[in-house]
């Protein structure tokens, strides 16, 4: 679907949210279709879309102090090399810049002394601990989603675009924070996502194989399939910050992870409208 497209469904739309307890009128203006679906997708991820048997819980464990200071030196808390940062341009694709309009393309084409000045600002963001702020930043383009109804709040998904330097300094960080949960075996045997060498074909090759077993010896196969719904949206970032504490990371890494998901902010973008 292209932003044209985009835009006269969403000028069309009924944006406003019975979950989000707002009263349903019709918007034709950008910026009110913007501000409406900023709301929407921040209500999502919020704590108020949460289930109250939940809350107890999560404030009690937010309470706890997770300690990541350490006089050991780690390998993954290093400066970053020429060669990381080389390595992560190179996976570079294009894409849609951020709100600072810079793309891959222009870091991807930086003269050697270029090179060495980005190299040297991400060496002080990960030394310092703390993103920039306008890292922290992105730019939602609501995208409706295929069968669903234009008059929806919950028909669009929104596609964040956030700075392409940062997606590059994130490329680097993760790749160490992967290195490291391999090594010490953190990640279990099965899990086939976000590993290098691997794909859901794993899953299914294993499950085509169990199958098969199960027929030829004439045995029944129990599977049983689930979805999280806005998994990413509702993600609890103290949880994520807990499994790294219990995996034993220490230093500069963890904690730049943790001021990476703190602080976030997004505008929604719908033709000249930006909330």
């Amino acid at each position: 679907m292209n932003g044209t497209e985009t835009e006269g469904h969403v000028l069309e739309a009924l944006l406003r949210s019975n979950d989000a307890g707002l009263q349903q009128s019709v918007l034709d203006e950008p910026n009110d279709i913007a501000n409406c679906l900023g709301r929407r997708f921040s209500y999502i991820s919020s704590t108020n879309s949460s289930d109250p048997r939940f809350l107890p819980k999560k404030e009690i464990l937010e309470r706890e102090h997770l300690d990541f200071n350490t006089n050991v030196h780690c390998g993954y808390n290093s400066k970053i090399t020429m060669g990381e940062m080389e390595q992560a341009l190179s996976l570079s694709k294009d894409s849609a810049p951020g709100a600072d309009e810079v793309c891959y393309s222009m870091l991807v084409k930086l003269a050697p002394s270029g090179k060495e000045l980005l190299l040297k600002l991400f060496n002080r963001v990960f030394k310092e601990g703390k993103f920039p702020k306008q890292w922290k930043e992105a730019l939602i383009i609501p995208i409706l989603k295929e069968g669903k109804i234009p008059t929806s709040p919950g028909s669009y998904r929104p596609i964040a675009l956030t700075s392409c330097i940062c997606k590059v300094f994130e490329r680097i960080i993760n790749r160490r924070l992967v290195w490291y949960l391999e090594k010490m075996g953190h990640l279990h045997r099965c899990q086939s996502g976000f590993r290098r060498g691997r794909s859901t074909l794993d899953c299914l090759a294993s499950l085509s194989k169990e199958a098969h077993d199960a027929f030829r010896n004439n045995q029944y196969l129990l599977c049983v399939f689930f979805d999280l719904e806005k998994a990413y949206d509702t993600c609890w970032k103290r949880l994520i910050m807990k499994e790294l504490h219990k995996f034993g990371l220490k230093g500069e890494l963890p904690k730049l992870i943790e001021d990476f998901l703190s602080d976030r902010t997004f505008r929604v973008k719908v033709g000249l409208g930006i909330s």
